[in-house]
Protein backbone atom coordinates (compact mmCIF):
# COMPACT_ATOMS: atom_id res chain seq x y z
CA UNK A 1 0.00 0.00 0.00
CA UNK A 2 2.81 2.43 0.84
CA UNK A 3 4.15 2.21 -2.71
CA UNK A 4 0.73 3.36 -3.97
CA UNK A 5 0.57 6.14 -1.40
CA UNK A 6 4.07 7.41 -2.28
CA UNK A 7 3.14 7.37 -5.99
CA UNK A 8 0.02 9.43 -5.19
CA UNK A 9 2.19 11.92 -3.28
CA UNK A 10 4.51 12.36 -6.26
CA UNK A 11 1.57 12.95 -8.62
CA UNK A 12 -0.33 15.22 -6.24
CA UNK A 13 -0.09 18.99 -6.03
CA UNK A 14 -2.33 19.10 -2.95
CA UNK A 15 -0.71 17.87 0.27
CA UNK A 16 -1.72 14.24 0.91
CA UNK A 17 -2.72 13.77 4.59
CA UNK A 18 -1.89 10.05 4.75
CA UNK A 19 -0.58 10.31 8.32
CA UNK A 20 -2.16 12.78 10.75
CA UNK A 21 -0.65 13.19 14.22
CA UNK A 22 -2.37 15.09 17.03
CA UNK A 23 -0.98 17.36 19.72
CA UNK A 24 -2.76 17.79 23.05
CA UNK A 25 -4.56 21.11 22.66
CA UNK A 26 -6.61 20.32 19.50
CA UNK A 27 -8.00 17.17 21.16
CA UNK A 28 -8.90 19.08 24.32
CA UNK A 29 -10.63 21.76 22.24
CA UNK A 30 -12.49 18.95 20.43
CA UNK A 31 -13.98 17.78 23.73
CA UNK A 32 -11.59 15.13 25.03
CA UNK A 33 -12.43 12.74 26.69
CA UNK A 34 -15.81 13.11 24.93
CA UNK A 35 -14.78 13.83 21.32
CA UNK A 36 -16.88 16.28 19.34
CA UNK A 37 -18.93 15.26 16.33
CA UNK A 38 -16.58 17.31 14.13
CA UNK A 39 -13.55 15.32 15.32
CA UNK A 40 -15.30 11.96 14.92
CA UNK A 41 -16.49 12.88 11.43
CA UNK A 42 -13.00 14.04 10.42
CA UNK A 43 -11.49 10.81 11.72
CA UNK A 44 -14.08 8.82 9.75
CA UNK A 45 -13.24 10.73 6.57
CA UNK A 46 -9.49 10.33 7.04
CA UNK A 47 -9.64 6.62 7.75
CA UNK A 48 -12.11 6.03 4.94
CA UNK A 49 -9.53 7.53 2.58
CA UNK A 50 -6.65 5.33 3.85
CA UNK A 51 -5.21 7.92 6.22
CA UNK A 52 -3.62 6.86 9.49
CA UNK A 53 -4.11 8.65 12.82
CA UNK A 54 -1.15 8.99 15.18
CA UNK A 55 -1.34 9.77 18.90
CA UNK A 56 2.09 10.32 20.47
CA UNK A 57 2.43 8.53 23.83
CA UNK A 58 3.51 11.77 25.49
CA UNK A 59 0.29 13.42 24.23
CA UNK A 60 -1.80 10.53 25.57
CA UNK A 61 -0.12 10.94 28.96
CA UNK A 62 -0.66 14.71 28.91
CA UNK A 63 -4.34 14.26 28.04
CA UNK A 64 -4.74 11.84 30.94
CA UNK A 65 -3.03 14.21 33.40
CA UNK A 66 -5.01 17.17 32.09
CA UNK A 67 -8.31 15.32 32.59
CA UNK A 68 -7.45 14.16 36.12
CA UNK A 69 -6.22 17.62 37.08
CA UNK A 70 -9.32 19.27 35.66
CA UNK A 71 -11.64 16.80 37.41
CA UNK A 72 -9.90 17.40 40.77
CA UNK A 73 -10.09 21.18 40.37
CA UNK A 74 -13.76 21.11 39.36
CA UNK A 75 -14.52 18.81 42.31
CA UNK A 76 -12.90 21.27 44.72
CA UNK A 77 -14.67 24.21 43.08
CA UNK A 78 -18.00 22.40 43.40
CA UNK A 79 -17.46 21.91 47.16
CA UNK A 80 -16.49 25.55 47.55
CA UNK A 81 -19.72 26.59 45.80
CA UNK A 82 -21.71 24.31 48.11
CA UNK A 83 -20.08 25.88 51.16
CA UNK A 84 -20.88 29.38 49.86
CA UNK A 85 -24.53 28.40 49.39
CA UNK A 86 -24.73 26.86 52.89
CA UNK A 87 -23.32 30.03 54.41
CA UNK A 88 -26.14 31.96 52.74
CA UNK A 89 -29.08 29.69 53.59
CA UNK A 90 -27.86 28.08 56.79
CA UNK A 91 -27.16 24.50 57.77
CA UNK A 92 -28.79 21.75 55.67
CA UNK A 93 -28.57 18.52 57.76
CA UNK A 94 -28.90 16.09 54.84
CA UNK A 95 -26.21 17.65 52.67
CA UNK A 96 -22.84 19.20 53.47
CA UNK A 97 -20.48 18.55 50.56
CA UNK A 98 -19.63 16.12 47.78
CA UNK A 99 -18.13 12.79 48.87
CA UNK A 100 -14.32 12.43 48.57
CA UNK A 101 -12.96 12.18 45.05
CA UNK A 102 -11.95 8.60 44.14
CA UNK A 103 -8.26 7.86 44.20
CA UNK A 104 -6.01 8.76 41.30
CA UNK A 105 -5.66 5.12 40.24
CA UNK A 106 -9.44 4.60 40.25
CA UNK A 107 -9.97 7.74 38.18
CA UNK A 108 -7.27 6.63 35.70
CA UNK A 109 -8.99 3.28 35.33
CA UNK A 110 -12.38 4.89 34.73
CA UNK A 111 -10.90 7.33 32.22
CA UNK A 112 -9.18 4.48 30.40
CA UNK A 113 -12.49 2.63 30.04
CA UNK A 114 -14.24 5.80 28.83
CA UNK A 115 -11.68 6.49 26.12
CA UNK A 116 -10.68 2.95 25.13
CA UNK A 117 -12.75 2.76 21.91
CA UNK A 118 -11.65 6.24 20.87
CA UNK A 119 -7.95 5.65 21.53
CA UNK A 120 -8.05 2.34 19.60
CA UNK A 121 -8.61 4.34 16.41
CA UNK A 122 -5.10 5.79 16.74
CA UNK A 123 -1.68 4.30 16.23
CA UNK A 124 0.08 5.05 19.51
CA UNK A 125 3.41 6.68 18.67
CA UNK A 126 6.11 5.47 21.11
CA UNK A 127 8.10 8.04 22.99
CA UNK A 128 11.40 8.76 21.28
CA UNK A 129 14.40 6.79 22.48
CA UNK A 130 16.88 9.52 21.57
CA UNK A 131 19.44 10.13 24.31
CA UNK A 132 19.15 13.07 26.67
CA UNK A 133 22.31 14.53 25.13
CA UNK A 134 20.40 15.14 21.89
CA UNK A 135 17.84 17.29 23.70
CA UNK A 136 20.56 19.14 25.60
CA UNK A 137 22.17 20.03 22.26
CA UNK A 138 18.80 21.10 20.85
CA UNK A 139 18.16 23.30 23.89
CA UNK A 140 21.63 24.91 23.68
CA UNK A 141 21.28 25.59 19.94
CA UNK A 142 17.59 26.56 20.19
CA UNK A 143 16.78 23.66 17.90
CA UNK A 144 13.42 21.94 17.34
CA UNK A 145 10.83 23.61 19.60
CA UNK A 146 13.22 25.14 22.16
CA UNK A 147 12.87 28.90 22.69
CA UNK A 148 15.36 31.50 23.82
CA UNK A 149 14.15 30.97 27.39
CA UNK A 150 14.89 27.25 27.15
CA UNK A 151 11.24 26.20 27.16
CA UNK A 152 9.88 23.62 24.71
CA UNK A 153 11.24 20.31 26.03
CA UNK A 154 7.91 18.46 25.94
CA UNK A 155 7.13 19.73 22.43
CA UNK A 156 10.62 18.65 21.32
CA UNK A 157 9.87 15.14 22.59
CA UNK A 158 6.63 15.13 20.55
CA UNK A 159 8.41 16.26 17.37
CA UNK A 160 11.22 13.74 17.75
CA UNK A 161 8.73 10.95 18.52
CA UNK A 162 6.76 11.78 15.37
CA UNK A 163 9.92 11.95 13.22
CA UNK A 164 11.13 8.60 14.57
CA UNK A 165 7.71 7.08 13.87
CA UNK A 166 7.64 8.46 10.32
CA UNK A 167 11.03 6.88 9.70
CA UNK A 168 9.79 3.58 11.13
CA UNK A 169 6.74 3.42 8.84
CA UNK A 170 8.78 4.72 5.87
CA UNK A 171 6.57 7.76 5.36
CA UNK A 172 8.15 11.07 4.34
CA UNK A 173 5.14 13.40 4.57
CA UNK A 174 2.60 13.88 7.34
CA UNK A 175 0.46 16.39 9.22
CA UNK A 176 0.80 17.44 12.86
CA UNK A 177 -2.29 19.16 14.25
CA UNK A 178 -1.14 21.70 16.82
CA UNK A 179 -1.92 25.30 17.72
CA UNK A 180 1.33 25.60 19.69
CA UNK A 181 3.60 28.29 18.24
CA UNK A 182 6.66 26.22 19.22
CA UNK A 183 5.88 23.93 16.27
CA UNK A 184 5.90 26.89 13.88
CA UNK A 185 9.55 27.69 14.59
CA UNK A 186 12.51 27.55 12.23
CA UNK A 187 14.01 24.91 14.49
CA UNK A 188 11.19 22.50 13.68
CA UNK A 189 11.60 23.21 9.96
CA UNK A 190 15.33 22.52 10.24
CA UNK A 191 15.03 19.26 12.17
CA UNK A 192 12.39 17.98 9.72
CA UNK A 193 14.60 18.93 6.79
CA UNK A 194 17.54 17.12 8.35
CA UNK A 195 15.33 14.03 8.72
CA UNK A 196 14.33 14.26 5.04
CA UNK A 197 10.61 14.52 5.76
CA UNK A 198 7.84 17.02 5.14
CA UNK A 199 5.89 17.54 8.37
CA UNK A 200 3.12 20.04 7.74
CA UNK A 201 1.85 21.85 10.86
CA UNK A 202 -1.90 22.55 10.78
CA UNK A 203 -3.39 24.57 13.63
CA UNK A 204 -6.86 23.04 13.97
CA UNK A 205 -9.42 20.56 12.68
CA UNK A 206 -10.77 23.07 10.15
CA UNK A 207 -7.32 23.22 8.56
CA UNK A 208 -7.15 19.43 8.27
CA UNK A 209 -10.65 19.34 6.73
CA UNK A 210 -9.62 21.92 4.12
CA UNK A 211 -6.41 20.01 3.33
CA UNK A 212 -8.35 16.74 2.98
CA UNK A 213 -10.94 18.40 0.74
CA UNK A 214 -8.27 19.84 -1.58
CA UNK A 215 -6.52 16.49 -1.80
CA UNK A 216 -9.72 14.53 -2.45
CA UNK A 217 -10.81 17.05 -5.08
CA UNK A 218 -7.51 16.51 -6.88
CA UNK A 219 -7.73 12.72 -6.53
CA UNK A 220 -11.30 12.78 -7.85
CA UNK A 221 -10.24 14.88 -10.86
CA UNK A 222 -7.26 12.60 -11.48
CA UNK A 223 -9.47 9.49 -11.30
CA UNK A 224 -12.02 11.07 -13.64
CA UNK A 225 -9.26 11.97 -16.11
CA UNK A 226 -7.84 8.46 -16.00
CA UNK A 227 -11.24 6.81 -16.47
CA UNK A 228 -12.10 9.20 -19.30
CA UNK A 229 -8.87 8.25 -21.08
CA UNK A 230 -9.57 4.52 -20.63
CA UNK A 231 -13.12 4.90 -21.92
CA UNK A 232 -12.01 7.06 -24.84
CA UNK A 233 -9.40 4.44 -25.81
CA UNK A 234 -12.12 1.78 -25.82
CA UNK A 235 -14.37 3.93 -27.99
CA UNK A 236 -11.47 4.66 -30.38
CA UNK A 237 -11.19 0.92 -30.97
CA UNK A 238 -14.87 0.87 -31.97
CA UNK A 239 -14.86 3.76 -34.43
CA UNK A 240 -16.15 1.57 -37.25
CA UNK A 241 -19.13 0.44 -35.16
CA UNK A 242 -19.91 4.02 -34.13
CA UNK A 243 -19.66 5.24 -37.71
CA UNK A 244 -22.04 2.54 -38.91
CA UNK A 245 -24.48 3.38 -36.13
CA UNK A 246 -24.44 7.05 -37.12
CA UNK A 247 -25.09 6.23 -40.78
CA UNK A 248 -28.08 4.10 -39.79
CA UNK A 249 -29.54 6.26 -37.02
CA UNK A 250 -28.45 9.90 -37.29
CA UNK A 251 -31.42 12.08 -38.21
CA UNK A 252 -30.36 15.22 -40.07
CA UNK A 253 -32.84 18.06 -40.32
CA UNK A 254 -32.45 20.71 -42.98
CA UNK A 255 -32.66 23.55 -40.50
CA UNK A 256 -29.86 22.02 -38.39
CA UNK A 257 -27.30 22.05 -41.20
CA UNK A 258 -28.28 24.97 -43.46
CA UNK A 259 -30.17 27.30 -41.16
CA UNK A 260 -33.69 27.39 -42.61
CA UNK A 261 -36.15 24.99 -44.19
CA UNK A 262 -35.89 26.09 -47.82
CA UNK A 263 -36.30 22.61 -49.26
CA UNK A 264 -38.40 19.56 -48.81
CA UNK A 265 -35.95 17.01 -47.43
CA UNK A 266 -32.31 16.03 -46.95
CA UNK A 267 -30.80 12.58 -47.13
CA UNK A 268 -27.52 11.40 -45.65
CA UNK A 269 -25.39 10.00 -48.48
CA UNK A 270 -22.15 9.31 -46.64
CA UNK A 271 -20.56 9.95 -43.23
CA UNK A 272 -16.97 9.78 -42.02
CA UNK A 273 -16.04 9.77 -38.37
CA UNK A 274 -13.13 12.21 -38.00
CA UNK A 275 -12.39 11.98 -34.29
CA UNK A 276 -13.77 11.22 -30.84
CA UNK A 277 -13.63 14.37 -28.75
CA UNK A 278 -15.06 14.75 -25.23
CA UNK A 279 -16.18 11.74 -23.19
CA UNK A 280 -18.56 11.96 -20.23
CA UNK A 281 -19.86 9.19 -17.99
CA UNK A 282 -22.09 8.68 -14.96
CA UNK A 283 -23.38 5.64 -13.02
CA UNK A 284 -26.65 4.34 -14.42
CA UNK A 285 -29.67 3.63 -12.23
CA UNK A 286 -30.87 1.02 -14.69
CA UNK A 287 -30.97 -2.27 -12.80
CA UNK A 288 -32.12 -4.42 -15.71
CA UNK A 289 -28.66 -5.90 -16.05
CA UNK A 290 -26.70 -7.85 -13.51
CA UNK A 291 -23.94 -5.88 -11.79
CA UNK A 292 -25.95 -2.74 -12.39
CA UNK A 293 -23.62 -0.83 -10.04
CA UNK A 294 -20.99 -1.13 -12.82
CA UNK A 295 -23.34 0.07 -15.54
CA UNK A 296 -22.50 3.53 -16.84
CA UNK A 297 -24.32 6.06 -18.96
CA UNK A 298 -22.00 7.57 -21.55
CA UNK A 299 -22.10 10.71 -23.68
CA UNK A 300 -19.51 11.23 -26.41
CA UNK A 301 -18.85 14.22 -28.66
CA UNK A 302 -17.95 12.83 -32.08
CA UNK A 303 -16.63 15.02 -34.90
CA UNK A 304 -17.95 13.87 -38.31
CA UNK A 305 -17.97 14.89 -41.95
CA UNK A 306 -21.11 14.05 -43.93
CA UNK A 307 -22.49 14.52 -47.44
CA UNK A 308 -26.19 15.32 -47.83
CA UNK A 309 -28.47 14.99 -50.84
CA UNK A 310 -31.00 17.82 -50.98
CA UNK A 311 -34.53 17.33 -52.29
CA UNK A 312 -36.01 20.74 -53.15
CA UNK A 313 -39.67 21.63 -53.29
CA UNK A 314 -41.38 21.36 -56.65
CA UNK A 315 -41.44 25.15 -57.00
CA UNK A 316 -38.54 26.29 -59.15
CA UNK A 317 -36.93 29.40 -57.76
CA UNK A 318 -34.69 31.85 -59.65
CA UNK A 319 -31.10 32.35 -58.55
CA UNK A 320 -32.31 35.35 -56.47
CA UNK A 321 -35.57 37.00 -55.76
CA UNK A 322 -37.04 39.92 -53.78
CA UNK A 323 -39.45 39.29 -50.94
CA UNK A 324 -40.36 43.01 -50.93
CA UNK A 325 -39.50 45.49 -53.66
CA UNK A 326 -37.40 47.76 -51.48
CA UNK A 327 -35.34 44.95 -49.87
CA UNK A 328 -32.11 43.40 -51.13
CA UNK A 329 -32.49 40.21 -53.18
CA UNK A 330 -32.31 36.96 -51.17
CA UNK A 331 -29.54 34.74 -52.53
CA UNK A 332 -30.44 31.09 -52.96
CA UNK A 333 -27.95 28.93 -51.03
CA UNK A 334 -25.64 26.99 -53.34
CA UNK A 335 -26.71 23.79 -51.53
CA UNK A 336 -30.14 24.10 -53.13
CA UNK A 337 -28.75 24.75 -56.55
CA UNK A 338 -26.22 21.91 -56.32
CA UNK A 339 -28.62 19.57 -54.50
CA UNK A 340 -25.86 18.51 -52.14
CA UNK A 341 -24.07 19.76 -49.06
CA UNK A 342 -20.87 18.59 -47.40
CA UNK A 343 -20.53 19.60 -43.78
CA UNK A 344 -18.48 18.97 -40.64
CA UNK A 345 -20.38 18.79 -37.39
CA UNK A 346 -20.27 17.46 -33.84
CA UNK A 347 -22.62 14.62 -32.98
CA UNK A 348 -23.54 13.66 -29.43
CA UNK A 349 -23.65 9.88 -29.08
CA UNK A 350 -25.31 8.43 -26.00
CA UNK A 351 -24.56 4.89 -24.90
CA UNK A 352 -24.28 2.49 -21.98
CA UNK A 353 -21.29 0.36 -20.99
CA UNK A 354 -20.18 -2.01 -18.27
CA UNK A 355 -17.12 -1.03 -16.24
CA UNK A 356 -14.77 -3.57 -14.68
CA UNK A 357 -11.22 -3.70 -13.44
CA UNK A 358 -10.00 -4.59 -16.91
CA UNK A 359 -11.77 -1.72 -18.67
CA UNK A 360 -15.10 -1.16 -20.45
CA UNK A 361 -17.23 -3.66 -22.33
CA UNK A 362 -20.77 -4.31 -23.58
CA UNK A 363 -20.99 -0.86 -25.14
CA UNK A 364 -24.55 -0.33 -26.37
CA UNK A 365 -25.19 2.74 -28.52
CA UNK A 366 -28.53 4.35 -27.72
CA UNK A 367 -28.98 7.69 -29.51
CA UNK A 368 -27.24 10.20 -31.78
CA UNK A 369 -28.11 13.86 -32.26
CA UNK A 370 -26.40 16.86 -33.83
CA UNK A 371 -24.89 19.13 -31.20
Amino acid sequence: MWQLIKLAQVMSKAFPPHWVYFDTEPLIKAGWPNPSVQLLQLMDQLQKNLSYLGLPEVVRMELEEHTLREARNEWLEANEKIQRVLRKVGHVPSFKELPPLPSREVLKGQLGKMTADFVKRFDIVPMTSRPLADFVNLAINRGATFTDTGRGFQDAVIVCSVLDHMKGVKNDSAVLVSDDNHFQSKGVTDICGAAGVNLRIVRNLDGVEQMLKEYLDEVSLRNWTRESARLKATLESKKADIEKYLIDHLAVEAFDVIGFQAFKNVKLISLDLISIENVYFSPSKDDRRKSSSNLLKISVDVKVRFLLHIEPWAVVLPESFKLVDDLRPVQIPPEIANRSSEREATVVVEAEATRSGSGYSNIELKRATLK
